[in-house]
């Protein structure tokens, strides 16, 4: 009905906000940094720490860091993207015996 599509919506417009910070906000950002490290490394070395930084700063902006604030907000992320699959599913699931039920009746 109604609010099914309405939080099919929301649920859409999380998922896609989420994707859009990973790749446009954290990646790009932190991979143009590590550009730039490794482009003034002057060692091996200085290189190898340049993407030890990028990893750690993807890591904390992915939420899969153990701070402790961000392991709470990654839970939080988490049980957002498993409502969202959750409703997928059912969705699905609702339109296979929609689909089942309509030809039955021809």
């Amino acid at each position: 009905g109604l609010h099914a599509r309405g939080l099919a919506a929301e649920l859409r417009h999380f998922v896609a906000a989420l994707h859009e910070h990973v790749v446009a906000r954290v990646l790009h950002s932190a991979w143009q940094e590590l550009v730039a490290e490794v482009d003034k490394a002057d060692s091996p070395g200085a290189a190898r720490d340049a993407h030890a930084a990028f990893l750690d700063a993807a890591a904390r902006q992915c939420l899969v860091s153990p701070d402790p604030t961000w392991t709470l907000l990654a839970a939080q992320v988490r049980a957002a993207l498993a409502i969202a699959c959750d409703f997928a599913a059912a969705h699905r699931r609702a339109a296979a015996a929609a689909a089942a039920a309509a030809a039955d009746a021809d």
